[in-house]
């Protein structure tokens, strides 16, 4: 499983920009315009904790003198 950093929050306000500004996206508008405490913010909350966050399954270990054993 590969693992994506997210942007820095300077960075993706200009991407924002550039995307509203150059690229004429227009669902960048209202991002293009917040500020960079507020992108802080924002990846603080629990709505984007939970959108960001994926868990994996626990793996079972291997125990010399037991064998496999399941994982809890």
């Amino acid at each position: 499983m590969s693992v994506i950093t997210p942007l820095s929050e300077p960075a993706t306000k200009k991407f924002c920009e550039r995307a509203y500004k150059l690229l004429n996206k227009a669902q960048y508008q209202r991002l293009a315009g917040i500020s960079v405490a507020h992108l802080y913010n924002l990846r603080k909350s629990q709505p984007y904790l939970r959108q960001r966050n994926t868990f994996e399954k626990t793996q079972p270990k291997v125990c010399a003198y037991w064998g496999k054993k399941k994982a809890f």
